[in-house]
């Protein structure tokens, strides 16, 4: 299942309580482009399948972990935190 803006959004709302405010972090994510979103989660989540699918141990090594965080990069005002919180929810 690929995160909508929405979803990417409350995860941000959500780290905001928990962290330090970032005023503009709403409107950074609210900007992306719904295609631009749907393309990015596909990649990254085809990135971490790939890992997956090639480690025995079905646990990704840290390079692995630190390719499929960066692939949200192209996202504005996704970094590894909400990226993480992403990849962690799509697992649920």
């Amino acid at each position: 299942m690929l995160p909508r803006l929405p979803c990417a959004l409350a995860l941000t709302s959500l780290g905001a309580q928990r962290g330090t405010w970032r005023p503009r972090l709403e409107d950074l994510i609210a900007s992306n482009a719904a295609d631009e979103v749907r393309r990015v989660s596909e990649h990254a989540f085809a990135l971490h399948q790939s890992h997956l699918k090639h480690n025995k141990q079905q646990q990704l090594q840290p390079r692995e972990i630190k390719a499929v965080l960066e692939a949200w990069k192209p996202l504005k005002g996704v970094g590894a935190a909400t990226a993480t919180a992403l990849m962690a929810g799509a697992h649920m």
